[in-house]
């Protein structure tokens, strides 16, 4: 029994991976860094665009979604 949840955890973790990674290539490849928050709609410092391709958003809002999302909300 513990061998197929083992594999069937294992299975998850792979597809989840690549979801991951597929999605983080798909938004490298549609756009650069974004000028304005899609959040807030406050510049995003060129040096936060430099440093993070393909940032959507200020440090403050990406805060705020990293933090929320810790927190089980979003």
């Amino acid at each position: 029994m513990g061998d197929v949840v083992d594999r069937s955890e294992n299975e998850q973790t792979a597809l989840m991976d690549a979801a991951v990674e597929a999605q983080r290539q798909k938004m490298q490849v549609a756009h650069e860094s974004l000028t304005q928050c899609v959040d807030c709609e406050e510049p995003i410092p060129l040096a936060r665009q430099k440093a993070v391709k393909g940032c959507l958003r200020c440090i403050g809002c990406q805060y705020e979604v990293e933090l929320l999302g810790r927190q089980g909300v979003v």
